[in-house]
């Protein structure tokens, strides 16, 4: 996919503002004119944005890390998670969770009770279970995944937020800019471009606009993800030949392997069975499995804990 011609964008109406009287002056500079109230915004500007926020979003996915997209309104909230999920990456697309960035370590037990809970409902001890038993499990199943059903594969901070309407993600924005986490967004006539590092001028409230954006950031980060994926394979074949020693290689293969499940667990079962399960009523109680992966999460807790 190239990028979007001012045809394109023009027939998207991704060149219409707000009203003049919801403008932020900071967006000056990104509006073309002012017609019968209404703000027009440049879309040579917007071109020449999304070439660069594109490529900016390609450098950070070429690195193994992670971009969290965030999305709640309705015109963004289908196009944007069905782009995340393609990507592997985490999204929001429901209500923002206060402290889902800053109090991360208390979302990670969330995350973790959700991927007990899908466990525990898929194992053969779930059928010993009462109706009643089985109805509450499923309820706190079904509320929990409405909550984190984007973040389930996501075990450390993300190195940048993706945003649509910092207006409305004022909640993410504040926590992003508190941990110095980066900041992309699509920036509409009545925002403050200087709260994000980089931005798409745009309509923000048009889903044909969006959609035409977000289908080109979603080709051209995929680009980034495939060069990062090869340059694992070749650092894991070169491993043992340069003479390192097998605790490196199997190092370095592990460090690949982790990346690469976060970049696609988005697209397999939410379930993650190598977890130990949770405890379940004492009728239905299962033999404990290999401890060993809950060992191994807890530097991560602390090394992620949000400073007060």
């Amino acid at each position: 996919m190239t990028l979007p011609t001012k045809q394109e964008l023009l027939t998207a109406r991704a060149h219409f503002g707000h009203l003049s009287s919801k403008w932020h002056s900071n967006m000056a500079p990104f509006i073309l004119m002012k017609r019968q109230g209404i703000h027009f915004i440049d879309v040579n500007q917007t071109r020449r944005h999304l070439l660069s926020t594109a490529e900016a979003l390609k450098q950070v996915v070429q690195s193994g890390k992670q971009v969290m997209f965030v999305a709640t309104k309705r015109q963004a909230k289908n196009t944007v998670e069905q782009i995340a999920q393609k990507l592997g990456q985490p999204y929001v697309t429901e209500r923002w969770l206060g402290g889902t960035l800053t109090n991360f370590v208390t979302i990670r037990k969330s995350l973790k009770k959700l991927a007990n809970l899908h466990k525990n409902t898929q194992g053969e001890a779930y059928q010993n279970l009462t109706k009643h038993e089985k109805l509450i499990m499923t309820r706190q199943q079904n509320k929990l995944e409405k909550v984190f059903k984007g973040l389930q594969s996501m075990n450390r901070l993300p190195e940048a937020l993706f945003i649509v309407d910092i207006n409305r993600e004022h909640l993410a924005v504040k926590e992003a800019k508190k941990l110095h986490i980066t900041l992309f967004a699509l920036v509409d006539t009545n925002a403050n471009p200087e709260l994000v590092d980089h931005l798409v001028p745009v309509n923000d409230d048009a889903a044909s606009a969006i959609d035409l954006t977000m289908r080109y950031i979603e080709h051209v980060m995929k680009q980034g993800i495939n060069k990062w994926e090869e340059q694992c394979k070749t650092r894991v074949m070169a491993a043992p030949t340069a003479g390192s020693s097998s605790a490196t290689a199997t190092t370095t293969t592990t460090s690949c392997q982790d990346s690469t499940s976060q970049q696609s667990s988005h697209t397999t079962t939410p379930s993650k069975p190598e977890k130990k399960a949770s405890a379940i009523p004492a009728a239905a109680t299962t033999s404990p499995e290999n401890p060993q992966p809950e060992a191994s999460s807890s530097p991560t807790q602390a090394q992620y804990k949000p400073n007060n």
